[in-house]
């Protein structure tokens, strides 16, 4: 299956002016884990909620620090034609949960860890050990 195969949202994005605290009220509010960062229509890096953890950890004044100072800049990316076999190994091989996905140089949405390992499951019956 390929990652055009799946659905496959536009992604939520902020801009490199952007401040932590906006940035993370966005992931809550769109219920996301990662959101890239944009300079018009380039993308920068992506901000996650690890980085957001780090900046709180750092005592970073959130409302005044841009989140493009937390960022991952320049991410690895995927484009729709590989194979969702291909983007999990990345993520694995890249200990990352979300990739952009980019064609012709232009971002057109994310995939997630998630995604690529089918969605949602139905845990009932299963128990952690």
């Amino acid at each position: 299956m390929k990652i055009k195969d799946i659905a496959l949202e536009k992604a939520v994005t902020t801009d490199i002016e952007e401040s932590i605290s906006d940035a993370a009220d966005r992931m809550r509010f769109y219920d996301i884990g990662a959101l890239p960062i944009m300079d018009g229509h380039r993308l920068l890096g992506i901000i996650t909620e690890r980085d957001i953890v780090r900046a709180v950890a750092n005592r970073s004044r959130m409302e005044l620090t841009p989140a493009a100072d937390y960022m991952t800049p320049s991410p690895a990316t995927i484009g729709p034609e590989a194979d969702i076999e291909h983007a999990a190994a990345v993520m694995v091989a890249l200990r990352v949960r979300h990739l952009p996905v980019v064609e012709g140089g232009r971002l057109i949405g994310m995939i997630s860890l998630r995604d690529v390992l089918g969605g949602e499951r139905d845990l009932a019956g299963i128990h952690p050990v």
